[in-house]
Order: structure tokens, then sequence, then C-alpha cells
């Protein structure tokens, strides 16, 4: 009796062991397959694509082979978040682009001064003033547009703002004004007006003690910060 039961026994088993797994296959079979990515989603890829890519081979910090293609890198990236921004006006991931834009803003490299061989970093190279102002103060207009835009997260518009801060100092510096830090104060206020119950605007009443004379020339860091969390 115990021998005729046993092959039924675990035919029983076994059909019951491969019953969740049934279950999980026609499960699997009926979920929708994953949305296939949009243009502006592509779009939005090759932008990051270019600032995650790595120097070639041969190519090593911190040689000046190596300062010259992280300067045409960042001139690349800030152009494609341009881009982007202009061809997906109402897409708010434009703003991560303009943000970081800032913070890793080419130098526009036209030479080296001679204590660059000994000390190969960013002070010791020769920039495009003309150039760099030009840039600034284009970056300068788009962080204004991201501190009081009404699809910017609460983390975009303190990166823009802070970023503001930066650029609107370089921008007086090279024209040889001076810089007053409180002439962001409109920027907080309608940022604060604008969204009163999300999380603080930035202040100008925030910054640190001599934030309101011009900064003295900044070196160039020789690697990328980044405001982005991804």
């Amino acid at each position: 009796m115990l021998r005729r039961l046993v092959p039924f026994v675990l035919l029983v088993l076994g059909c019951a062991s491969l019953a969740p797994l049934a279950r999980a296959q026609a499960a699997a079979a009926a979920a929708p397959a994953p949305a296939a990515p949009s243009p502006a989603d592509r779009d939005y890829e090759a932008v990051w694509a270019i600032y995650r890519a790595a120097p070639p081979a041969g190519v090593e910090h911190p040689s000046q082979e190596f300062f010259r293609w992280q300067d045409r890198q960042f001139q690349e990236f800030a152009a494609a978040a341009r881009a982007f921004g202009e061809k997906y006006p109402h897409d708010p991931r434009r703003y991560e682009g303009w943000v970081q834009a800032s913070f890793t803003g080419p130098s526009f490299i036209v030479d080296f001064k001679p204590e660059f061989a000994d000390k190969p970093n960013g002070g010791n190279v020769v920039t495009d003033r003309d150039a760099t102002l030009r840039y600034r103060s284009e970056q300068v207009r788009l962080l204004e547009l991201v501190v009081v835009a009404a699809d910017a997260n609460a983390r975009q518009r303190n990166g823009a703002f802070y970023a503001l801060l930066i650029d609107a100092g370089t921008v007086a510096r090279l024209k040889g004004e001076k810089f007053d830090v409180t002439a962001l104060r409109p920027w907080s206020t309608a940022c604060s007006r604008s969204f009163p119950t999300s999380a603080p605007c930035p202040s100008p009443n925030s910054m640190p003690a001599g934030c309101g004379r011009s900064p003295p020339p900044r070196r160039r860091r020789s690697r990328p910060r980044s405001n982005r969390i991804r």
C-alpha cells in the first residue's frame, strides 16, 4: 500500500512546487511591457553621456592634454544641456544640465603659463576672458529662470541660486565691477513668494561675511564638481 502511495505523493508535491512558478510566469506575461524611451529620454541621456565620458587612453591628469580635453568636454556638455532646454522647454529635467553647467563650467583655455610645468593646475592656465564672460552671463540668465521656475524642485532651485551667486560674482569681476551679493535678494524674495509652502528658498542674508565683495580670481578645479543626484 505504501509503495502505491509514494508515486502519488511525489506527483502531488511536484505539482504544488510548480504552482507558484506558473503563477509568477502568468503574472509576468500579463504585466505591461516597459515603455520605450521617448525622444526626450534619449536626448537627456545623451547630454549626460557627455558629462560621464572618460578621457581617451593615454590622456591623464594633470597633463596639458587632459586640461584641454576636459575643457572641451565641459563646453560640449554645456552646449548640449542648453540645446536640450531649447528643444524641450517644458521638461523640468532641463534645469539639471543648466545648474551643472555652472558647477563644471569650461575655462576656455587658450594656453598654459610657464609655471604649469612645475605646478600643473587650473591656476596656471591662460583663458579667453571674453568667452568666459559670455558664457557666465548666459548662465546667469538661465539660473535666474530656474530660481523662480514653477516646475523646478527645491534642490534645483537651491543649486541654481548658489550657482547664480558664483556666476554673478564672476561676471562682475570680469567686467571690473564691484559685486554686491544683496543684488540677488529680489530672486530670493520672488522664490519665497512663489513657493511659500515648499522648502525654504536660499537667501543672500545667509551667505558668509565677505560675499558682498568682489571675489578674487578663482583657481579652476581640475576635476568635475557636481550638484547632481543621480
